[in-house]
This record gives structure tokens, C-alpha cells and sequence, in this order.
């Protein structure tokens, strides 16, 4: 999932189930005049949504990271309730109840379906780490410390200069290359042992080697999700370093 794609998935989250619909209007009717004021709004939403972006483009899934926008969405609501107000109290009512029903409907659908995803990639990177060395950057790889631990249990990981626990697996990061081969050369010598890859992950990046793994003969397929009967579609590879 890219940065934008994460940014207004959470911020849809966060709006459910009621603020949405007043944001919406408010965004409608609002004076379209450029006041100071506006100007001023404008620009702190922009910064602090950076905040997020930026987030969700590391691969940090959380709604946290859009809580500040807050503020900014309650006077956009107050605008979409002072029109509503012209209808009469009764019909503000009557739509916010529908629209609890029906956005709390879907949210719930949606989050189910979301956590089991958010399980099956766990499970994924349970195995995965219990195999791997080093791993790849892909979505969900926040379970990779969490795995980690359980695999290493009871003992702890170990501490980094910082005091921190560090990773018994190491994680590469994919920036900065424009191609999986070249990827994969760079860092097979460096620790790098293992690749998950999701269709679609990071813009498509290792979309080559999903439906093409035949193209690369380093890499030996140990797991594809499609014969463990689960609906999140992805393969683990193992990297050797001999053809």
C-alpha cells in the first residue's frame, strides 16, 4: 500500500461514522472566498498530513498519525451542520442515525476483512523470520520484530547501542533501485536471504518476479499462499547464492 493510498484509508477510518458526511458538506458549502484564516488552516493541514504520508510511506499502519487533523475536520463538520440546520433538527437527526447505521455497517466489514489480512501476514512473517536472515521491505514487515521475539522466546532480542532491541532480522529497504535483479545482486552478499512478495507491494516493484519467477533462478520458491487456501495472495522465496 502506498503513502497516499494509506493516507486516506486511515483518514476515511478516523472520519467513521458520523464526521464523514458533515466534512463532506462542510468542504461543499463552505464559503468559497480566500480569507487569511483559510489560508492559515490550509497550510497547517498540509504540514501535518506530511506527517502521515510519510508515515504510511515507511510502512507505518496506524490511525495515530492522522489524530492532529482532528481539530481541522471539526470546523469543516461545523459548516456541514450549520447547513443542515436550515432543514430542520429533526432531519439532522434522522440522517446522522442512518448515516451511524451505514458507515458503522461497512466499517465493520471492512475492518474484519482487514484483520484477516493483518493475521495472515503475521503468520506469514512468523515463518519468515523463522527462516530468514535477512528479508526484504514489504507491507506488514511491522511484524517482524513481534515475530522476532516470539521465535526467540523466552529469550529477549538483543540490545542495540541505543537500549533498544534490535532485529535478529535484518530488513532491506528497496529505494533506491530500479529493478528486483539489481535488488537482489546488491544485497544477497549483505544478509539479504529471503523475499516476500505481495502483488502490487511498493508500486509493483516486485511484480516481475511474482508472475515471472522462472526469470530469476537465485531465487527457490518455498511458500505460495495460493496452496495454503488463505485469500492474501503472496510467495516467500529463498535467495541462493549459487545459479
Amino acid at each position: 500500500e502506498n503513502a497516499v493510498g494509506g493516507f486516506f484509508k486511515y483518514l476515511g477510518w478516523i472520519l467513521i461514522p458520523t464526521s464523514i458526511i458533515f466534512c463532506v458538506l462542510g468542504i461543499i458549502f463552505i464559503p468559497k472566498k480566500i480569507t487569511k484564516n483559510k489560508i492559515i488552516f490550509g497550510l497547517f493541514f498540509v504540514f501535518l498530513a506530511l506527517s502521515g504520508i510519510y508515515a504510511y510511506g515507511r510502512g507505518f499502519q496506524e490511525t495515530r498519525y492522522l489524530l492532529v487533523l482532528l481539530p481541522i475536520f471539526t470546523l469543516l463538520s461545523g459548516y456541514g451542520f450549520n447547513y443542515m440546520m436550515k432543514y430542520g433538527f429533526k432531519k439532522i437527526i434522522l440522517i446522522t442515525v442512518i448515516a451511524v447505521i451505514i458507515s458503522s455497517f461497512i466499517f465493520t466489514e471492512y475492518k474484519t476483512q482487514d484483520n484477516q489480512y493483518e493475521y495472515e501476514m503475521y503468520d506469514a512473517t512468523l515463518f519468515l523470520t523463522n527462516e530468514a536472515e535477512g528479508v526484504n521491505n514489504y507491507h506488514s514487515n511491522k511484524y517482524v520484530k513481534v515475530a522476532d521475539l516470539q521465535n526467540n522466546w523466552p529469550e529477549l532480542l538483543p540490545k542495540g547501542e541505543n537500549g533498544k532491541m534490535d532485529l535478529i532480522t535484518k530488513k532491506f529497504q528497496i529505494e533506491g533501485f530500479e529493478r528486483p535483479s539489481e535488488y537482489i545482486e546488491f544485497n544477497k552478499n549483505k544478509g539479504l536471504t529471503h523475499l516476500l512478495i505481495k502483488e502490487g507491494d511498493h508500486n509493483g516493484f516486485f511484480d516481475d518476479v511474482f508472475h515471472n519467477e522462472n526469470k530469476y533462478p537465485l531465487l527457490e520458491k518455498i511458500v505460495d499462499s495460493k496452496d495454503l487456501g488463505i485469500k492474501t495472495k503472496y510467495k516467500i522465496f529463498k535467495i541462493n547464492n549459487e545459479e
